[in-house]
């Protein structure tokens, strides 16, 4: 059975799934630099970001930057970063979905 996580656990993060399988993150740098997921504290934080992609993306389309078809896919996700790994969890039960090594993707 997998962790259960308590809602003081949890931060947001905005995932995208990438061709070759798993999900990247949006990545920043801690007050020395060093590269850190960027994780919002709460679902409306991370899903106000990912509305302002949409309306980005629509606006890119109307220019004619974009493809008509083009569609931005950002999900939010609750998760936890255990060192080098973030932990995908479910929003309901907060169990464990998916472990994603962020560390790669840079």
């Amino acid at each position: 059975m997998s962790k259960q996580y308590q809602p003081s656990d949890v931060k947001w993060g905005e995932f995208i799934a990438v061709l070759i399988g798993g999900y990247s993150v949006s990545m920043t740098e801690d007050k020395q630099g060093n590269p850190m997921p960027f994780l919002y504290d709460t679902k409306t934080e991370v899903e106000s970001e990912i509305q302002d992609a949409i309306d980005a993306y629509n606006e890119q389309i109307a220019e004619g930057d974009r493809d008509a078809d083009d569609e931005y896919e950002g999900e939010a996700f609750p998760c936890v970063v255990e060192g080098d790994e973030i932990v995908l969890l479910c929003e309901h039960s907060l169990e464990e979905l998916e472990r994603i090594n962020w560390r790669e993707g840079r």
